[in-house]
């Protein structure tokens, strides 16, 4: 991790998409998918999301109530101390690793301070960016419409 880190800070690209990077760790399958979520910054719908794990799985709108309520059911039918238990033990097991934490929130604090980062969320803020609009319902495409060549997306 600490050559991903080093890699990063090196490249200081302004185009670079900043994540967390220790979240995808056992997410995506292989490296050129990890590259292709974290470079492409792009939006995924559920069949992706279902291969890559970031969802159990995809279920058609019509039939989501009905598998919602029948796994709670289920859920809850189980002794707590055992639901806690098990939700404990599958967190311990998939989280990152606090280096991995710390160094992911270094990438993204450096640049957020001294990358285009802090530049390029401005910019999407003042275009809509945590408002219910475009900007937030369709971010990947608002991140590739940004350009990484400083002279040409300036804040006002």
């Amino acid at each position: 991790m600490r050559d991903l880190v080093e890699l990063i800070r090196a490249l200081d690209a302004p185009s670079l998409p900043v994540v967390t990077i220790g979240k995808l760790r056992g997410r995506a399958r292989g490296t050129g998918s990890e590259l292709e979520v974290l470079l492409g910054a792009d939006d995924y719908d559920a069949e992706p999301a279902e291969r890559y794990g970031w969802i159990n799985r995809a279920v058609p709108d019509d039939e989501l109530d009905a598998v919602v309520d029948r796994f709670a059911h289920r859920v809850a039918r189980f002794p707590a101390d055992a639901v806690v238990a098990t939700k404990t033990s599958v967190a311990h097991a998939t989280a990152p690793s606090d280096d991995e934490l710390r160094a992911t929130t270094a990438v993204f604090q450096h640049f957020v301070r001294e990358g285009a980062a802090g530049r390029r969320t401005t910019l999407l803020m003042e275009r809509g960016l945590q408002t219910r609009g475009r900007t937030e319902l369709d971010l990947g495409e608002a991140l590739a419409a940004l350009s990484p060549d400083r002279s040409h997306d300036e804040v006002s």
